[in-house]
């Protein structure tokens, strides 16, 4: 049984006694939503909880961040607000697999070194660490335009095969559909079928069903579900599924709902589409794919994207011992990758001087400030998930 399960029944009956006590929909829909100051309690690893509290962060970190660094260091850019190995992985974007940022649903304009902090209290956060000194010195590395080479798990993913691309899809087809491929198998998925939506998600489907439809064009729909996640960042935040034929090409669509972006608790943020163009520029190579997406939808935006297998999946909250090495290299790449695309930004070179100096003369103090903040956030968080 997939153990996921449970925890959705257990979301279907809240949200349907919120409806029966005549709460909107909004409300019924935000059941786990985070409220900035306040700390989202979830169950799983520490790990887990970091991941779902970038709100926090980013609302503590404004409230915040000036006592640690200092404020000629606050250089605002394009971050990518939640930077983790979760949401930073290989993906397929016009038909080639590339290394890009997954995740958009947080990024957008704050302090270019806050997004390294989050960074690295992640690492701080997990059971395997890399550790802040070569964190830091990857990242540095990367603000003075030394590009790391891909490790060599990375590589070997970006440069497989088409037949191995076609086996890799199809593993992810049968991990969730049956055995032709012509319906989901809910048994096991974390989805659930339309016919168990509450009175809530049926309105906000209802309300999106026509644009939609739209963004599937011609696409044959063979089977439809949703979901709404109990964990992570986007918790409460409905997601609707459809399996669909193109042409002969099997695939799952995902439209994802966009609640606010993380860093719009440390400054306000543009429209969600705006938002897109921006961080796909930056972190997505600056290739437009119409398979990864903003559709406005009635009330709200969603993100059209195809759920697919990755080569690369290290879950730190599961790493196997056989893995390690190669997830802490991709820990330090990840740091590395992250420098270099704040670095060709327009304000790039100024935060890099500003963080280290023209010659590298502030670079022990710049360090220091940063290493503070991040061990106080750790110590934040350790406190917040006793308390929880």
């Amino acid at each position: 049984m997939n153990w996921r399960k449970p925890t959705q029944i257990l979301l279907m009956v809240i949200l349907a006694f919120c409806s029966l006590q005549g709460f909107t929909s909004e409300l019924c829909g935000d059941v786990f939503a985070a409220n900035g100051d306040r700390w989202r309690p979830t169950a799983g690893t520490v790990f887990e909880a970091f991941r779902a509290n970038a709100p926090f962060f980013w609302n503590w970190s404004k409230n915040h961040a000036s006592q640690f660094i200092s404020e000629k260091r606050l250089t605002l850019g394009i971050v990518m607000g939640d930077p983790h190995i979760l949401n930073i992985a290989d993906s397929v974007i016009n038909l080639q697999r590339k290394f890009v940022l997954i995740d958009v649903d947080d990024g957008g304009e704050a302090p270019f070194i806050l997004d390294f902090v989050r960074l690295a209290l992640g690492d701080l956060l997990s059971e395997n660490k890399i550790g802040f000194d070569q964190l830091w010195l990857a990242y540095v590395m990367g603000l003075s335009g030394r590009e790391y080479f891909p490790p060599s798990i990375l590589s070997r993913a970006l440069n497989r095969s088409w037949r191995s691309e076609n086996e890799m899809r199809q593993k992810g087809l049968k991990k969730w559909t049956n055995d032709d491929h012509t319906r989901f198998n809910f048994e096991k998925t974390s989805a659930l079928p339309m016919d168990n939506m509450d009175e809530c998600t049926r309105e906000k489907y209802e309300k999106a069903k026509k644009a939609i439809r739209r963004a599937l064009g011609d696409s044959e729909i063979l089977d439809q579900g949703f979901l709404i996640k109990t964990t992570g960042g986007s918790q409460g935040l409905e997601r609707f599924w459809f399996l669909v034929n193109d042409d002969g090409d099997t695939k799952i669509v995902e439209f994802k709902r966009l609640g606010n972006p993380a860093v719009a608790e440390y400054k306000s943020q543009p429209i969600s589409r705006r938002r897109l163009d921006v961080l796909t520029e930056i972190y997505r190579d600056g290739e437009n794919d119409s398979d990864f997406s903003v559709i406005e939808a009635g009330e709200a935006d969603y993100l059209k994207r195809i759920r697919e297998k990755r080569f690369l999946d290290f879950d730190p909250s599961k790493i196997d011992s056989s893995d390690i090495s190669d997830y802490l290299e991709m820990v330090e790449y990840i740091a590395n990758w992250m420098g270099v695309r704040q670095a060709r930004q327009n304000q790039g070179q100024l935060f890099r001087e500003a963080l280290i100096g023209v010659n590298g003369q502030e670079a022990v103090q710049a360090k220091a400030e940063v290493q503070s903040m991040v061990n106080e956030l750790k110590k934040i968080h350790l406190q917040k998930i006793r308390q929880y």
